[in-house]
């Protein structure tokens, strides 16, 4: 090979990294996506190879996605969402304070943990005492008024057999009421 077509190997070989970095400054500037780069990447060294070159991803899938998603979303999305989580943050420690504070008021330890040694727990056996004695209350109640029905019951029922077996004898044999 002659020093003439070394050369002019060589400044196409420039020329070729030049496109390259002017291709790469114009996408950081003009934020083209970065699919769009890879696709282009390689359907250019595609056409420039004489044989096919098979294209390989060597980054996984999942951070790829990730690096495209962060890719396309433009400074003021990013900083408009950093001011809503902020928000919410805030919002969200106002309410522990505020919950904090109403705790404190009703006399209610703050940090306590609950167990049978805590304030909590005598509460909580003194309600169910209650409660066991209100069902055993209701319970008697309920008993008592099912005997009660059940006495009507026999009571109507045997007025009703009277009622029957004088009015069967008053009444001609196969007349229906």
């Amino acid at each position: 090979m002659s020093s003439d077509s070394q050369r002019e190997a060589g400044e196409g070989w420039d020329r070729e990294q030049a496109k390259r970095l002017e291709e790469r400054n114009r996408w950081f500037e003009g934020g083209i996506p970065f699919r769009e780069m890879g696709s282009r990447w390689d359907s250019l060294d595609l056409k420039k190879a004489s044989v096919p070159v098979p294209v390989t991803h060597t980054m996984d899938v999942d951070v790829n996605n990730k690096w495209v998603e962060f890719e396309s979303l433009t400074f003021r999305e990013m900083s408009a969402l950093a001011t809503a989580l902020q928000r919410e943050a805030l919002s969200l420690r106002q309410q522990v304070e505020c919950l904090r504070k109403e705790r404190v008021e009703m006399g209610m330890e703050v940090d306590s943990l609950c167990g049978p040694w805590a304030p909590c727990g005598q509460r909580l056996e003194a309600m169910e005492a209650a409660h066991r004695r209100d069902l055993m209350e209701l319970q008697e109640s309920h008993a008592r008024e099912v005997r009660e029905l059940q006495r009507q019951r026999e009571s109507l029922l045997q007025e009703e057999s009277q009622a029957t077996a004088q009015g069967g004898k008053e009444r001609p044999v196969g007349s229906t009421v």
